[in-house]
């Protein structure tokens, strides 16, 4: 179903895309050591790679990091807690698999469950892990290891994840890695491709993008979902919800699985005030580590909620809400975290808030000036 807000597992349920769809598959069958899939939250990344793994057929782990946003330092513990979980997943799929995560280094099977071993001298091994899948990719076509949200592995502390990456696009052919990044900045930062100090210095990168909706296509999506329960919405009310939400796939999905439910016209706006603050507390997160900064970020969001800005003209609203010169260094730092994590996008030199409900959540937040 088109309106349901979880990731979705089909095609059958994903939503046109097809170019995505297909470079996402070529890469997977042509066996590209390393697959990017790219765009701004809510467009679509989970559900586009769990799809087309799902038709495809290949044995494959999916790692969602989204537990790691903002909560910088967490531990290698928590993180194979998390990896645990999703090996696990994976198993109920596979589960003559077992056979292969027995040849695991710190790897203890019971029935068809894993429990990764974080202490002691035979403590869990990434390395043969890795090698492990590789074998599943030798006898079953191919095997997909897929971290959801990459970038946040920069949250977790004793961990050389580019390291283990690049060590399987050189010595694993039979593996696939998936990384996924809605914070396109920061994974690009992780990763360090054109840094000649990074292990994948000169490796060639696989990249898929998701998008937003055009206008017509967001239209359709709303009348194709609302067929599925046999309602037929009028225009006017199809058209308001479009106007707001702004071609944002996961928004308009959630609108419509609302309006299903409410019947009701002013369902767009409660999507709003719903939304609002899912993303609310996404930014808070974000904010809580900027320290004393915070205050700049969140004076030059709420210029850019209001309308595109140039940097000069960012400069002197700070500057004027604080009645004081702010550094071309500080404010530098502030507006390339904005780009990289993807809450500010700058085009024709102008920045500005791409996200329809980060612009509704940030206008209804509290100044920090006084």
């Amino acid at each position: 179903m088109l309106f349901d807000e979880r990731p979705k597992e089909s095609l059958r349920d994903f939503y046109d895309m097809r170019e995505s769809v297909e470079g996402f598959i070529k890469g997977v069958r042509s066996g590209r050591a390393l697959i990017l899939v790219l765009g701004m939250r809510r467009t679509g990344k989970t559900s586009l790679v769990r799809s087309c793994l799902n038709e495809l057929g290949y044995p494959y782990v999916m790692v969602d990091l989204k537990g790691f946003w903002g909560s910088p330092g967490s531990s290698l513990h928590e993180f194979y807690t998390v990896l645990e979980e999703s090996i696990n997943r994976f198993i109920g799929r596979w589960r003559r698999l077992t056979s292969y995560l027995k040849l695991v280094e710190g790897v203890a099977i019971h029935g068809f469950s894993v429990r990764l071993k974080t202490g002691g001298r035979r403590r869990f091994n990434l390395t043969s892990f890795l090698h492990r899948l590789d074998d599943v990719g030798r006898d079953y076509g191919r095997a997909v290891l897929v971290f959801d949200e990459a970038q946040l592995f920069r949250n977790v502390n004793g961990l050389n994840i580019v390291q283990h990456v690049s060590y399987a696009y050189d010595n694993l052919r039979n593996l696939v890695v998936v990384l996924t990044g809605s914070e396109i900045g920061l994974l690009y930062d992780l990763l360090r491709i054109g840094d000649p100090g990074s292990p994948l210095y000169g490796r060639y990168v696989y990249e898929v993008r998701t998008r937003r909706f055009s206008r017509g296509e967001s239209m359709e999506f709303l009348r194709e979902g609302f067929r599925e329960y046999g309602l037929e919405v009028p225009g006017p009310v199809i058209e308001e919800a479009v106007d707001l939400l702004d071609g944002v796939p996961g928004w308009l999905t959630l609108y419509g699985s609302m309006y299903v439910s409410l019947r009701s016209r002013d369902v767009v706006y409660r999507v709003l005030e719903k939304a609002s603050r899912i993303v609310h507390e996404e930014l808070e997160k974000f904010l809580a580590t900027r320290g004393v900064a915070r205050r700049r970020y969140v004076a030059a969001l709420k210029l850019l909620a209001e309308q595109p800005a140039s940097w000069s003209e960012i400069k002197r609203s700070i500057e004027y809400l604080e009645g004081r010169r702010v550094s071309d260094r500080s404010l530098y730092n502030i507006l390339q975290n904005l780009v990289k994590t993807g809450m500010v996008e700058k085009k024709d030199g102008e920045y500005r808030i791409t996200d329809p409900i980060l612009k509704y959540s940030v206008k209804t937040m509290p100044s920090t000036h006084r």
